[in-house]
């Protein structure tokens, strides 16, 4: 279990975390997780959040070897593999998952409520702990955990604008969406705390598919409300 509850959880794409558990599989494990073992699948900032989440999920010790955790699940299949995942989610997400979270219903919560319990039990920003539960919600579904259908939803929505944050960006993509944080008047700019969560939105895509720029325009409006609230004379 992470000595730390307050580190930050994983964020890392569940299709990257996939992709290396297969070429495990496929390769065996080796004696040493690095970019080598991956060759080129899996680099550069995809590799660095991946040994991250490995090593909050104790799957890699702190010089990123193999726990017997990793060569369990590795070598698994159908409900030992399910049951294995549990058991590391259970230690990994104690605020989730075991008696730290009795009041805590997954099979109920909403997205924003369970954005609310990462944030205060790690300390992520909104845009981080939204990312952390698109790698949770879709390794918790792998291991058969019941989740609300508004984290599920919330889940497809955040995976598909992590997976699609990592096309590069091209000068019409640019040009055609501002920075989120130009958005705001420059003049109340900085003014509450509220509007720093502007800065932690995705940078907005104009290829993103339409549900997910629906969800991109309901938060910006949301946080959008928080700054005109604050800006009301109390």
């Amino acid at each position: 279990m992470p000595s730390q509850p307050s580190r930050i959880p994983p964020y890392v794409s569940y299709r990257t975390h996939q992709q290396a558990i297969k070429i495990l599989q496929d390769r065996g494990v080796p004696t040493l997780i690095d970019g080598d073992g991956f060759d080129d699948a899996i680099s550069g900032e995809n590799l660095s959040q991946l040994l991250r989440a490995w090593r909050y999920l104790e799957l890699v010790d702190a010089d990123n070897r193999p726990s017997p955790r990793l060569h369990q699940f590795v070598n698994s299949i159908g409900n030992e593999r399910q049951h294995l995942l549990g058991e590391i989610l259970r230690d990994a997400y104690p605020f989730l998952l075991n008696e730290q979270a009795q009041d805590f219903d997954l099979a109920t919560v909403s997205a924003d409520e369970l954005a609310e319990r990462f944030i205060q039990s790690t300390g992520a920003s909104l845009y981080t702990a939204r990312r952390c539960i698109a790698f949770f919600a879709s390794v918790a579904q792998e291991a058969g955990i019941e989740m609300s259908e508004d984290v599920e939803g919330g889940r497809r929505v955040y995976q598909s604008m992590q997976d699609g944050s990592k096309r590069t960006r091209t000068a019409r993509q640019i040009s055609a969406a501002p920075s989120s944080t130009e958005l705001i008047p420059s003049e109340s700019r900085a003014q509450t705390s509220t509007q720093l969560l502007i800065g932690k939105l995705p940078d907005f895509n104009p290829e993103w598919d339409a549900e997910i720029q629906k969800i991109w325009f309901e938060m910006f409006s949301r946080i959008w409300s928080l700054i005109e609230d604050a800006k009301e004379p109390g």
